[in-house]
């Protein structure tokens, strides 16, 4: 397939929108959402129901391969910045298989995951889970909420600058 193109306004795009949203994935999906599960969660819930062990495994290995999309889509962000056809083809792949591994991932959560906390959990794990949480949440030195609030604002300011 021949090398997606970027255009020169488009380029003051790239340069502006994709590394506050690499930043907030990779600080707070990759980073805060997933430590949470990966350090505090999953462990409470193998003590809970150690027969799920490989789900937990298979989550974390979702988390990873999540991990490997966005090191390559920040490799390539500064060849897709300048217009190299290659860097960006690289990026749009890795984007979109990261957008696609999350949604499937999500889903996997919500319809599985989120159901087993319910019944496995009690009113002491979760104020263990909850307390855990809250120690990442002070390491990072702000909650995933305020981060995405930030991250959304800064997005408006460069489409306003941008705009105009």
């Amino acid at each position: 397939s021949p090398q997606a193109q970027i255009t020169t306004p488009e380029k003051a795009l790239w340069s502006s929108y994709p590394p506050p949203l690499l930043s907030f994935f990779e600080t707070y999906v990759d980073g805060l959402h997933q430590d949470k599960e990966e350090r505090v969660l999953f462990p409470r819930l193998r003590e809970r129901a150690a027969e799920k062990s490989t789900t937990f495994e298979a989550l974390a290995e979702e988390h990873h391969q999540e991990r490997l999309r966005l090191e390559g889509m920040r490799t390539c962000l500064e060849g897709a910045s300048y217009g190299d056809g290659l860097s960006l083809d690289t990026f749009l792949v890795n984007a979109r298989s990261y957008v696609a591994l999350q949604r499937s991932h999500l889903r996997y959560e919500n319809r599985w995951l989120l159901p087993l906390v319910e019944r496995l959990l009690d009113k002491d794990d979760d104020l263990h889970v909850c307390e855990g949480f809250r120690d990442l949440e002070r390491r990072f030195g702000t909650c995933f909420v305020r981060a995405a609030q930030e991250a959304m604002r800064s997005l408006h300011v460069v489409g306003e600058r941008q705009a105009s």
